[in-house]
């Protein structure tokens, strides 16, 4: 059975359905993340909308999928959205917890325990960073 499609609006960057496939969330140039309500047999149905300052340019359920992991473009921290609340806790990329912003986080992902996200980046040079899973301080594995 095909679903109705949704009006994504500008172009949509990023895509997932959370693992419990309760959620489905779009990232999109226009610098807005889409959070939609998913049920069998019904269209899904829009939660919330958040608008970032820049473009996201990735998103990530946590194997629970009760948060998603939000990666806005030149920002010094990953934005974790609470799912039951709406709320969001931001965590910082910088291992000494300033705001300076020397990369963009491009692309990431939750371990499938959720402890960790690794995340890749784009900085003078190509590295990976592998950061503790909320809570926890930043623990660079480059």
């Amino acid at each position: 059975q095909l679903a109705c499609p949704l009006d994504l609006g500008c172009h949509s960057v990023a895509q997932k359905f959370s693992a419990d496939g309760n959620f489905f969330a779009t990232a999109a140039y226009d610098k807005t993340v889409c959070i939609y309500g998913v049920s069998e047999g019904e269209e899904p149905k829009l939660l919330k909308t958040l608008t970032f300052p820049t473009a996201v340019e990735s998103i990530e359920f946590t194997p629970e999928s009760d948060t998603l992991i939000i990666a806005p473009r030149e920002c010094a921290f990953l934005q974790y959205l609470d799912l039951r609340t709406m709320t969001i806790e931001q965590i910082c990329l910088n291992a000494n917890d300033d705001h300076h912003v020397s990369f963009s986080a491009m692309d990431i992902k939750c371990s499938p325990s959720g402890k960790f996200c690794p995340c890749a980046q784009i900085a003078a040079g190509s590295l990976c960073t592998v950061w503790a899973h909320l809570n926890s301080s930043a623990t660079c594995m480059a």
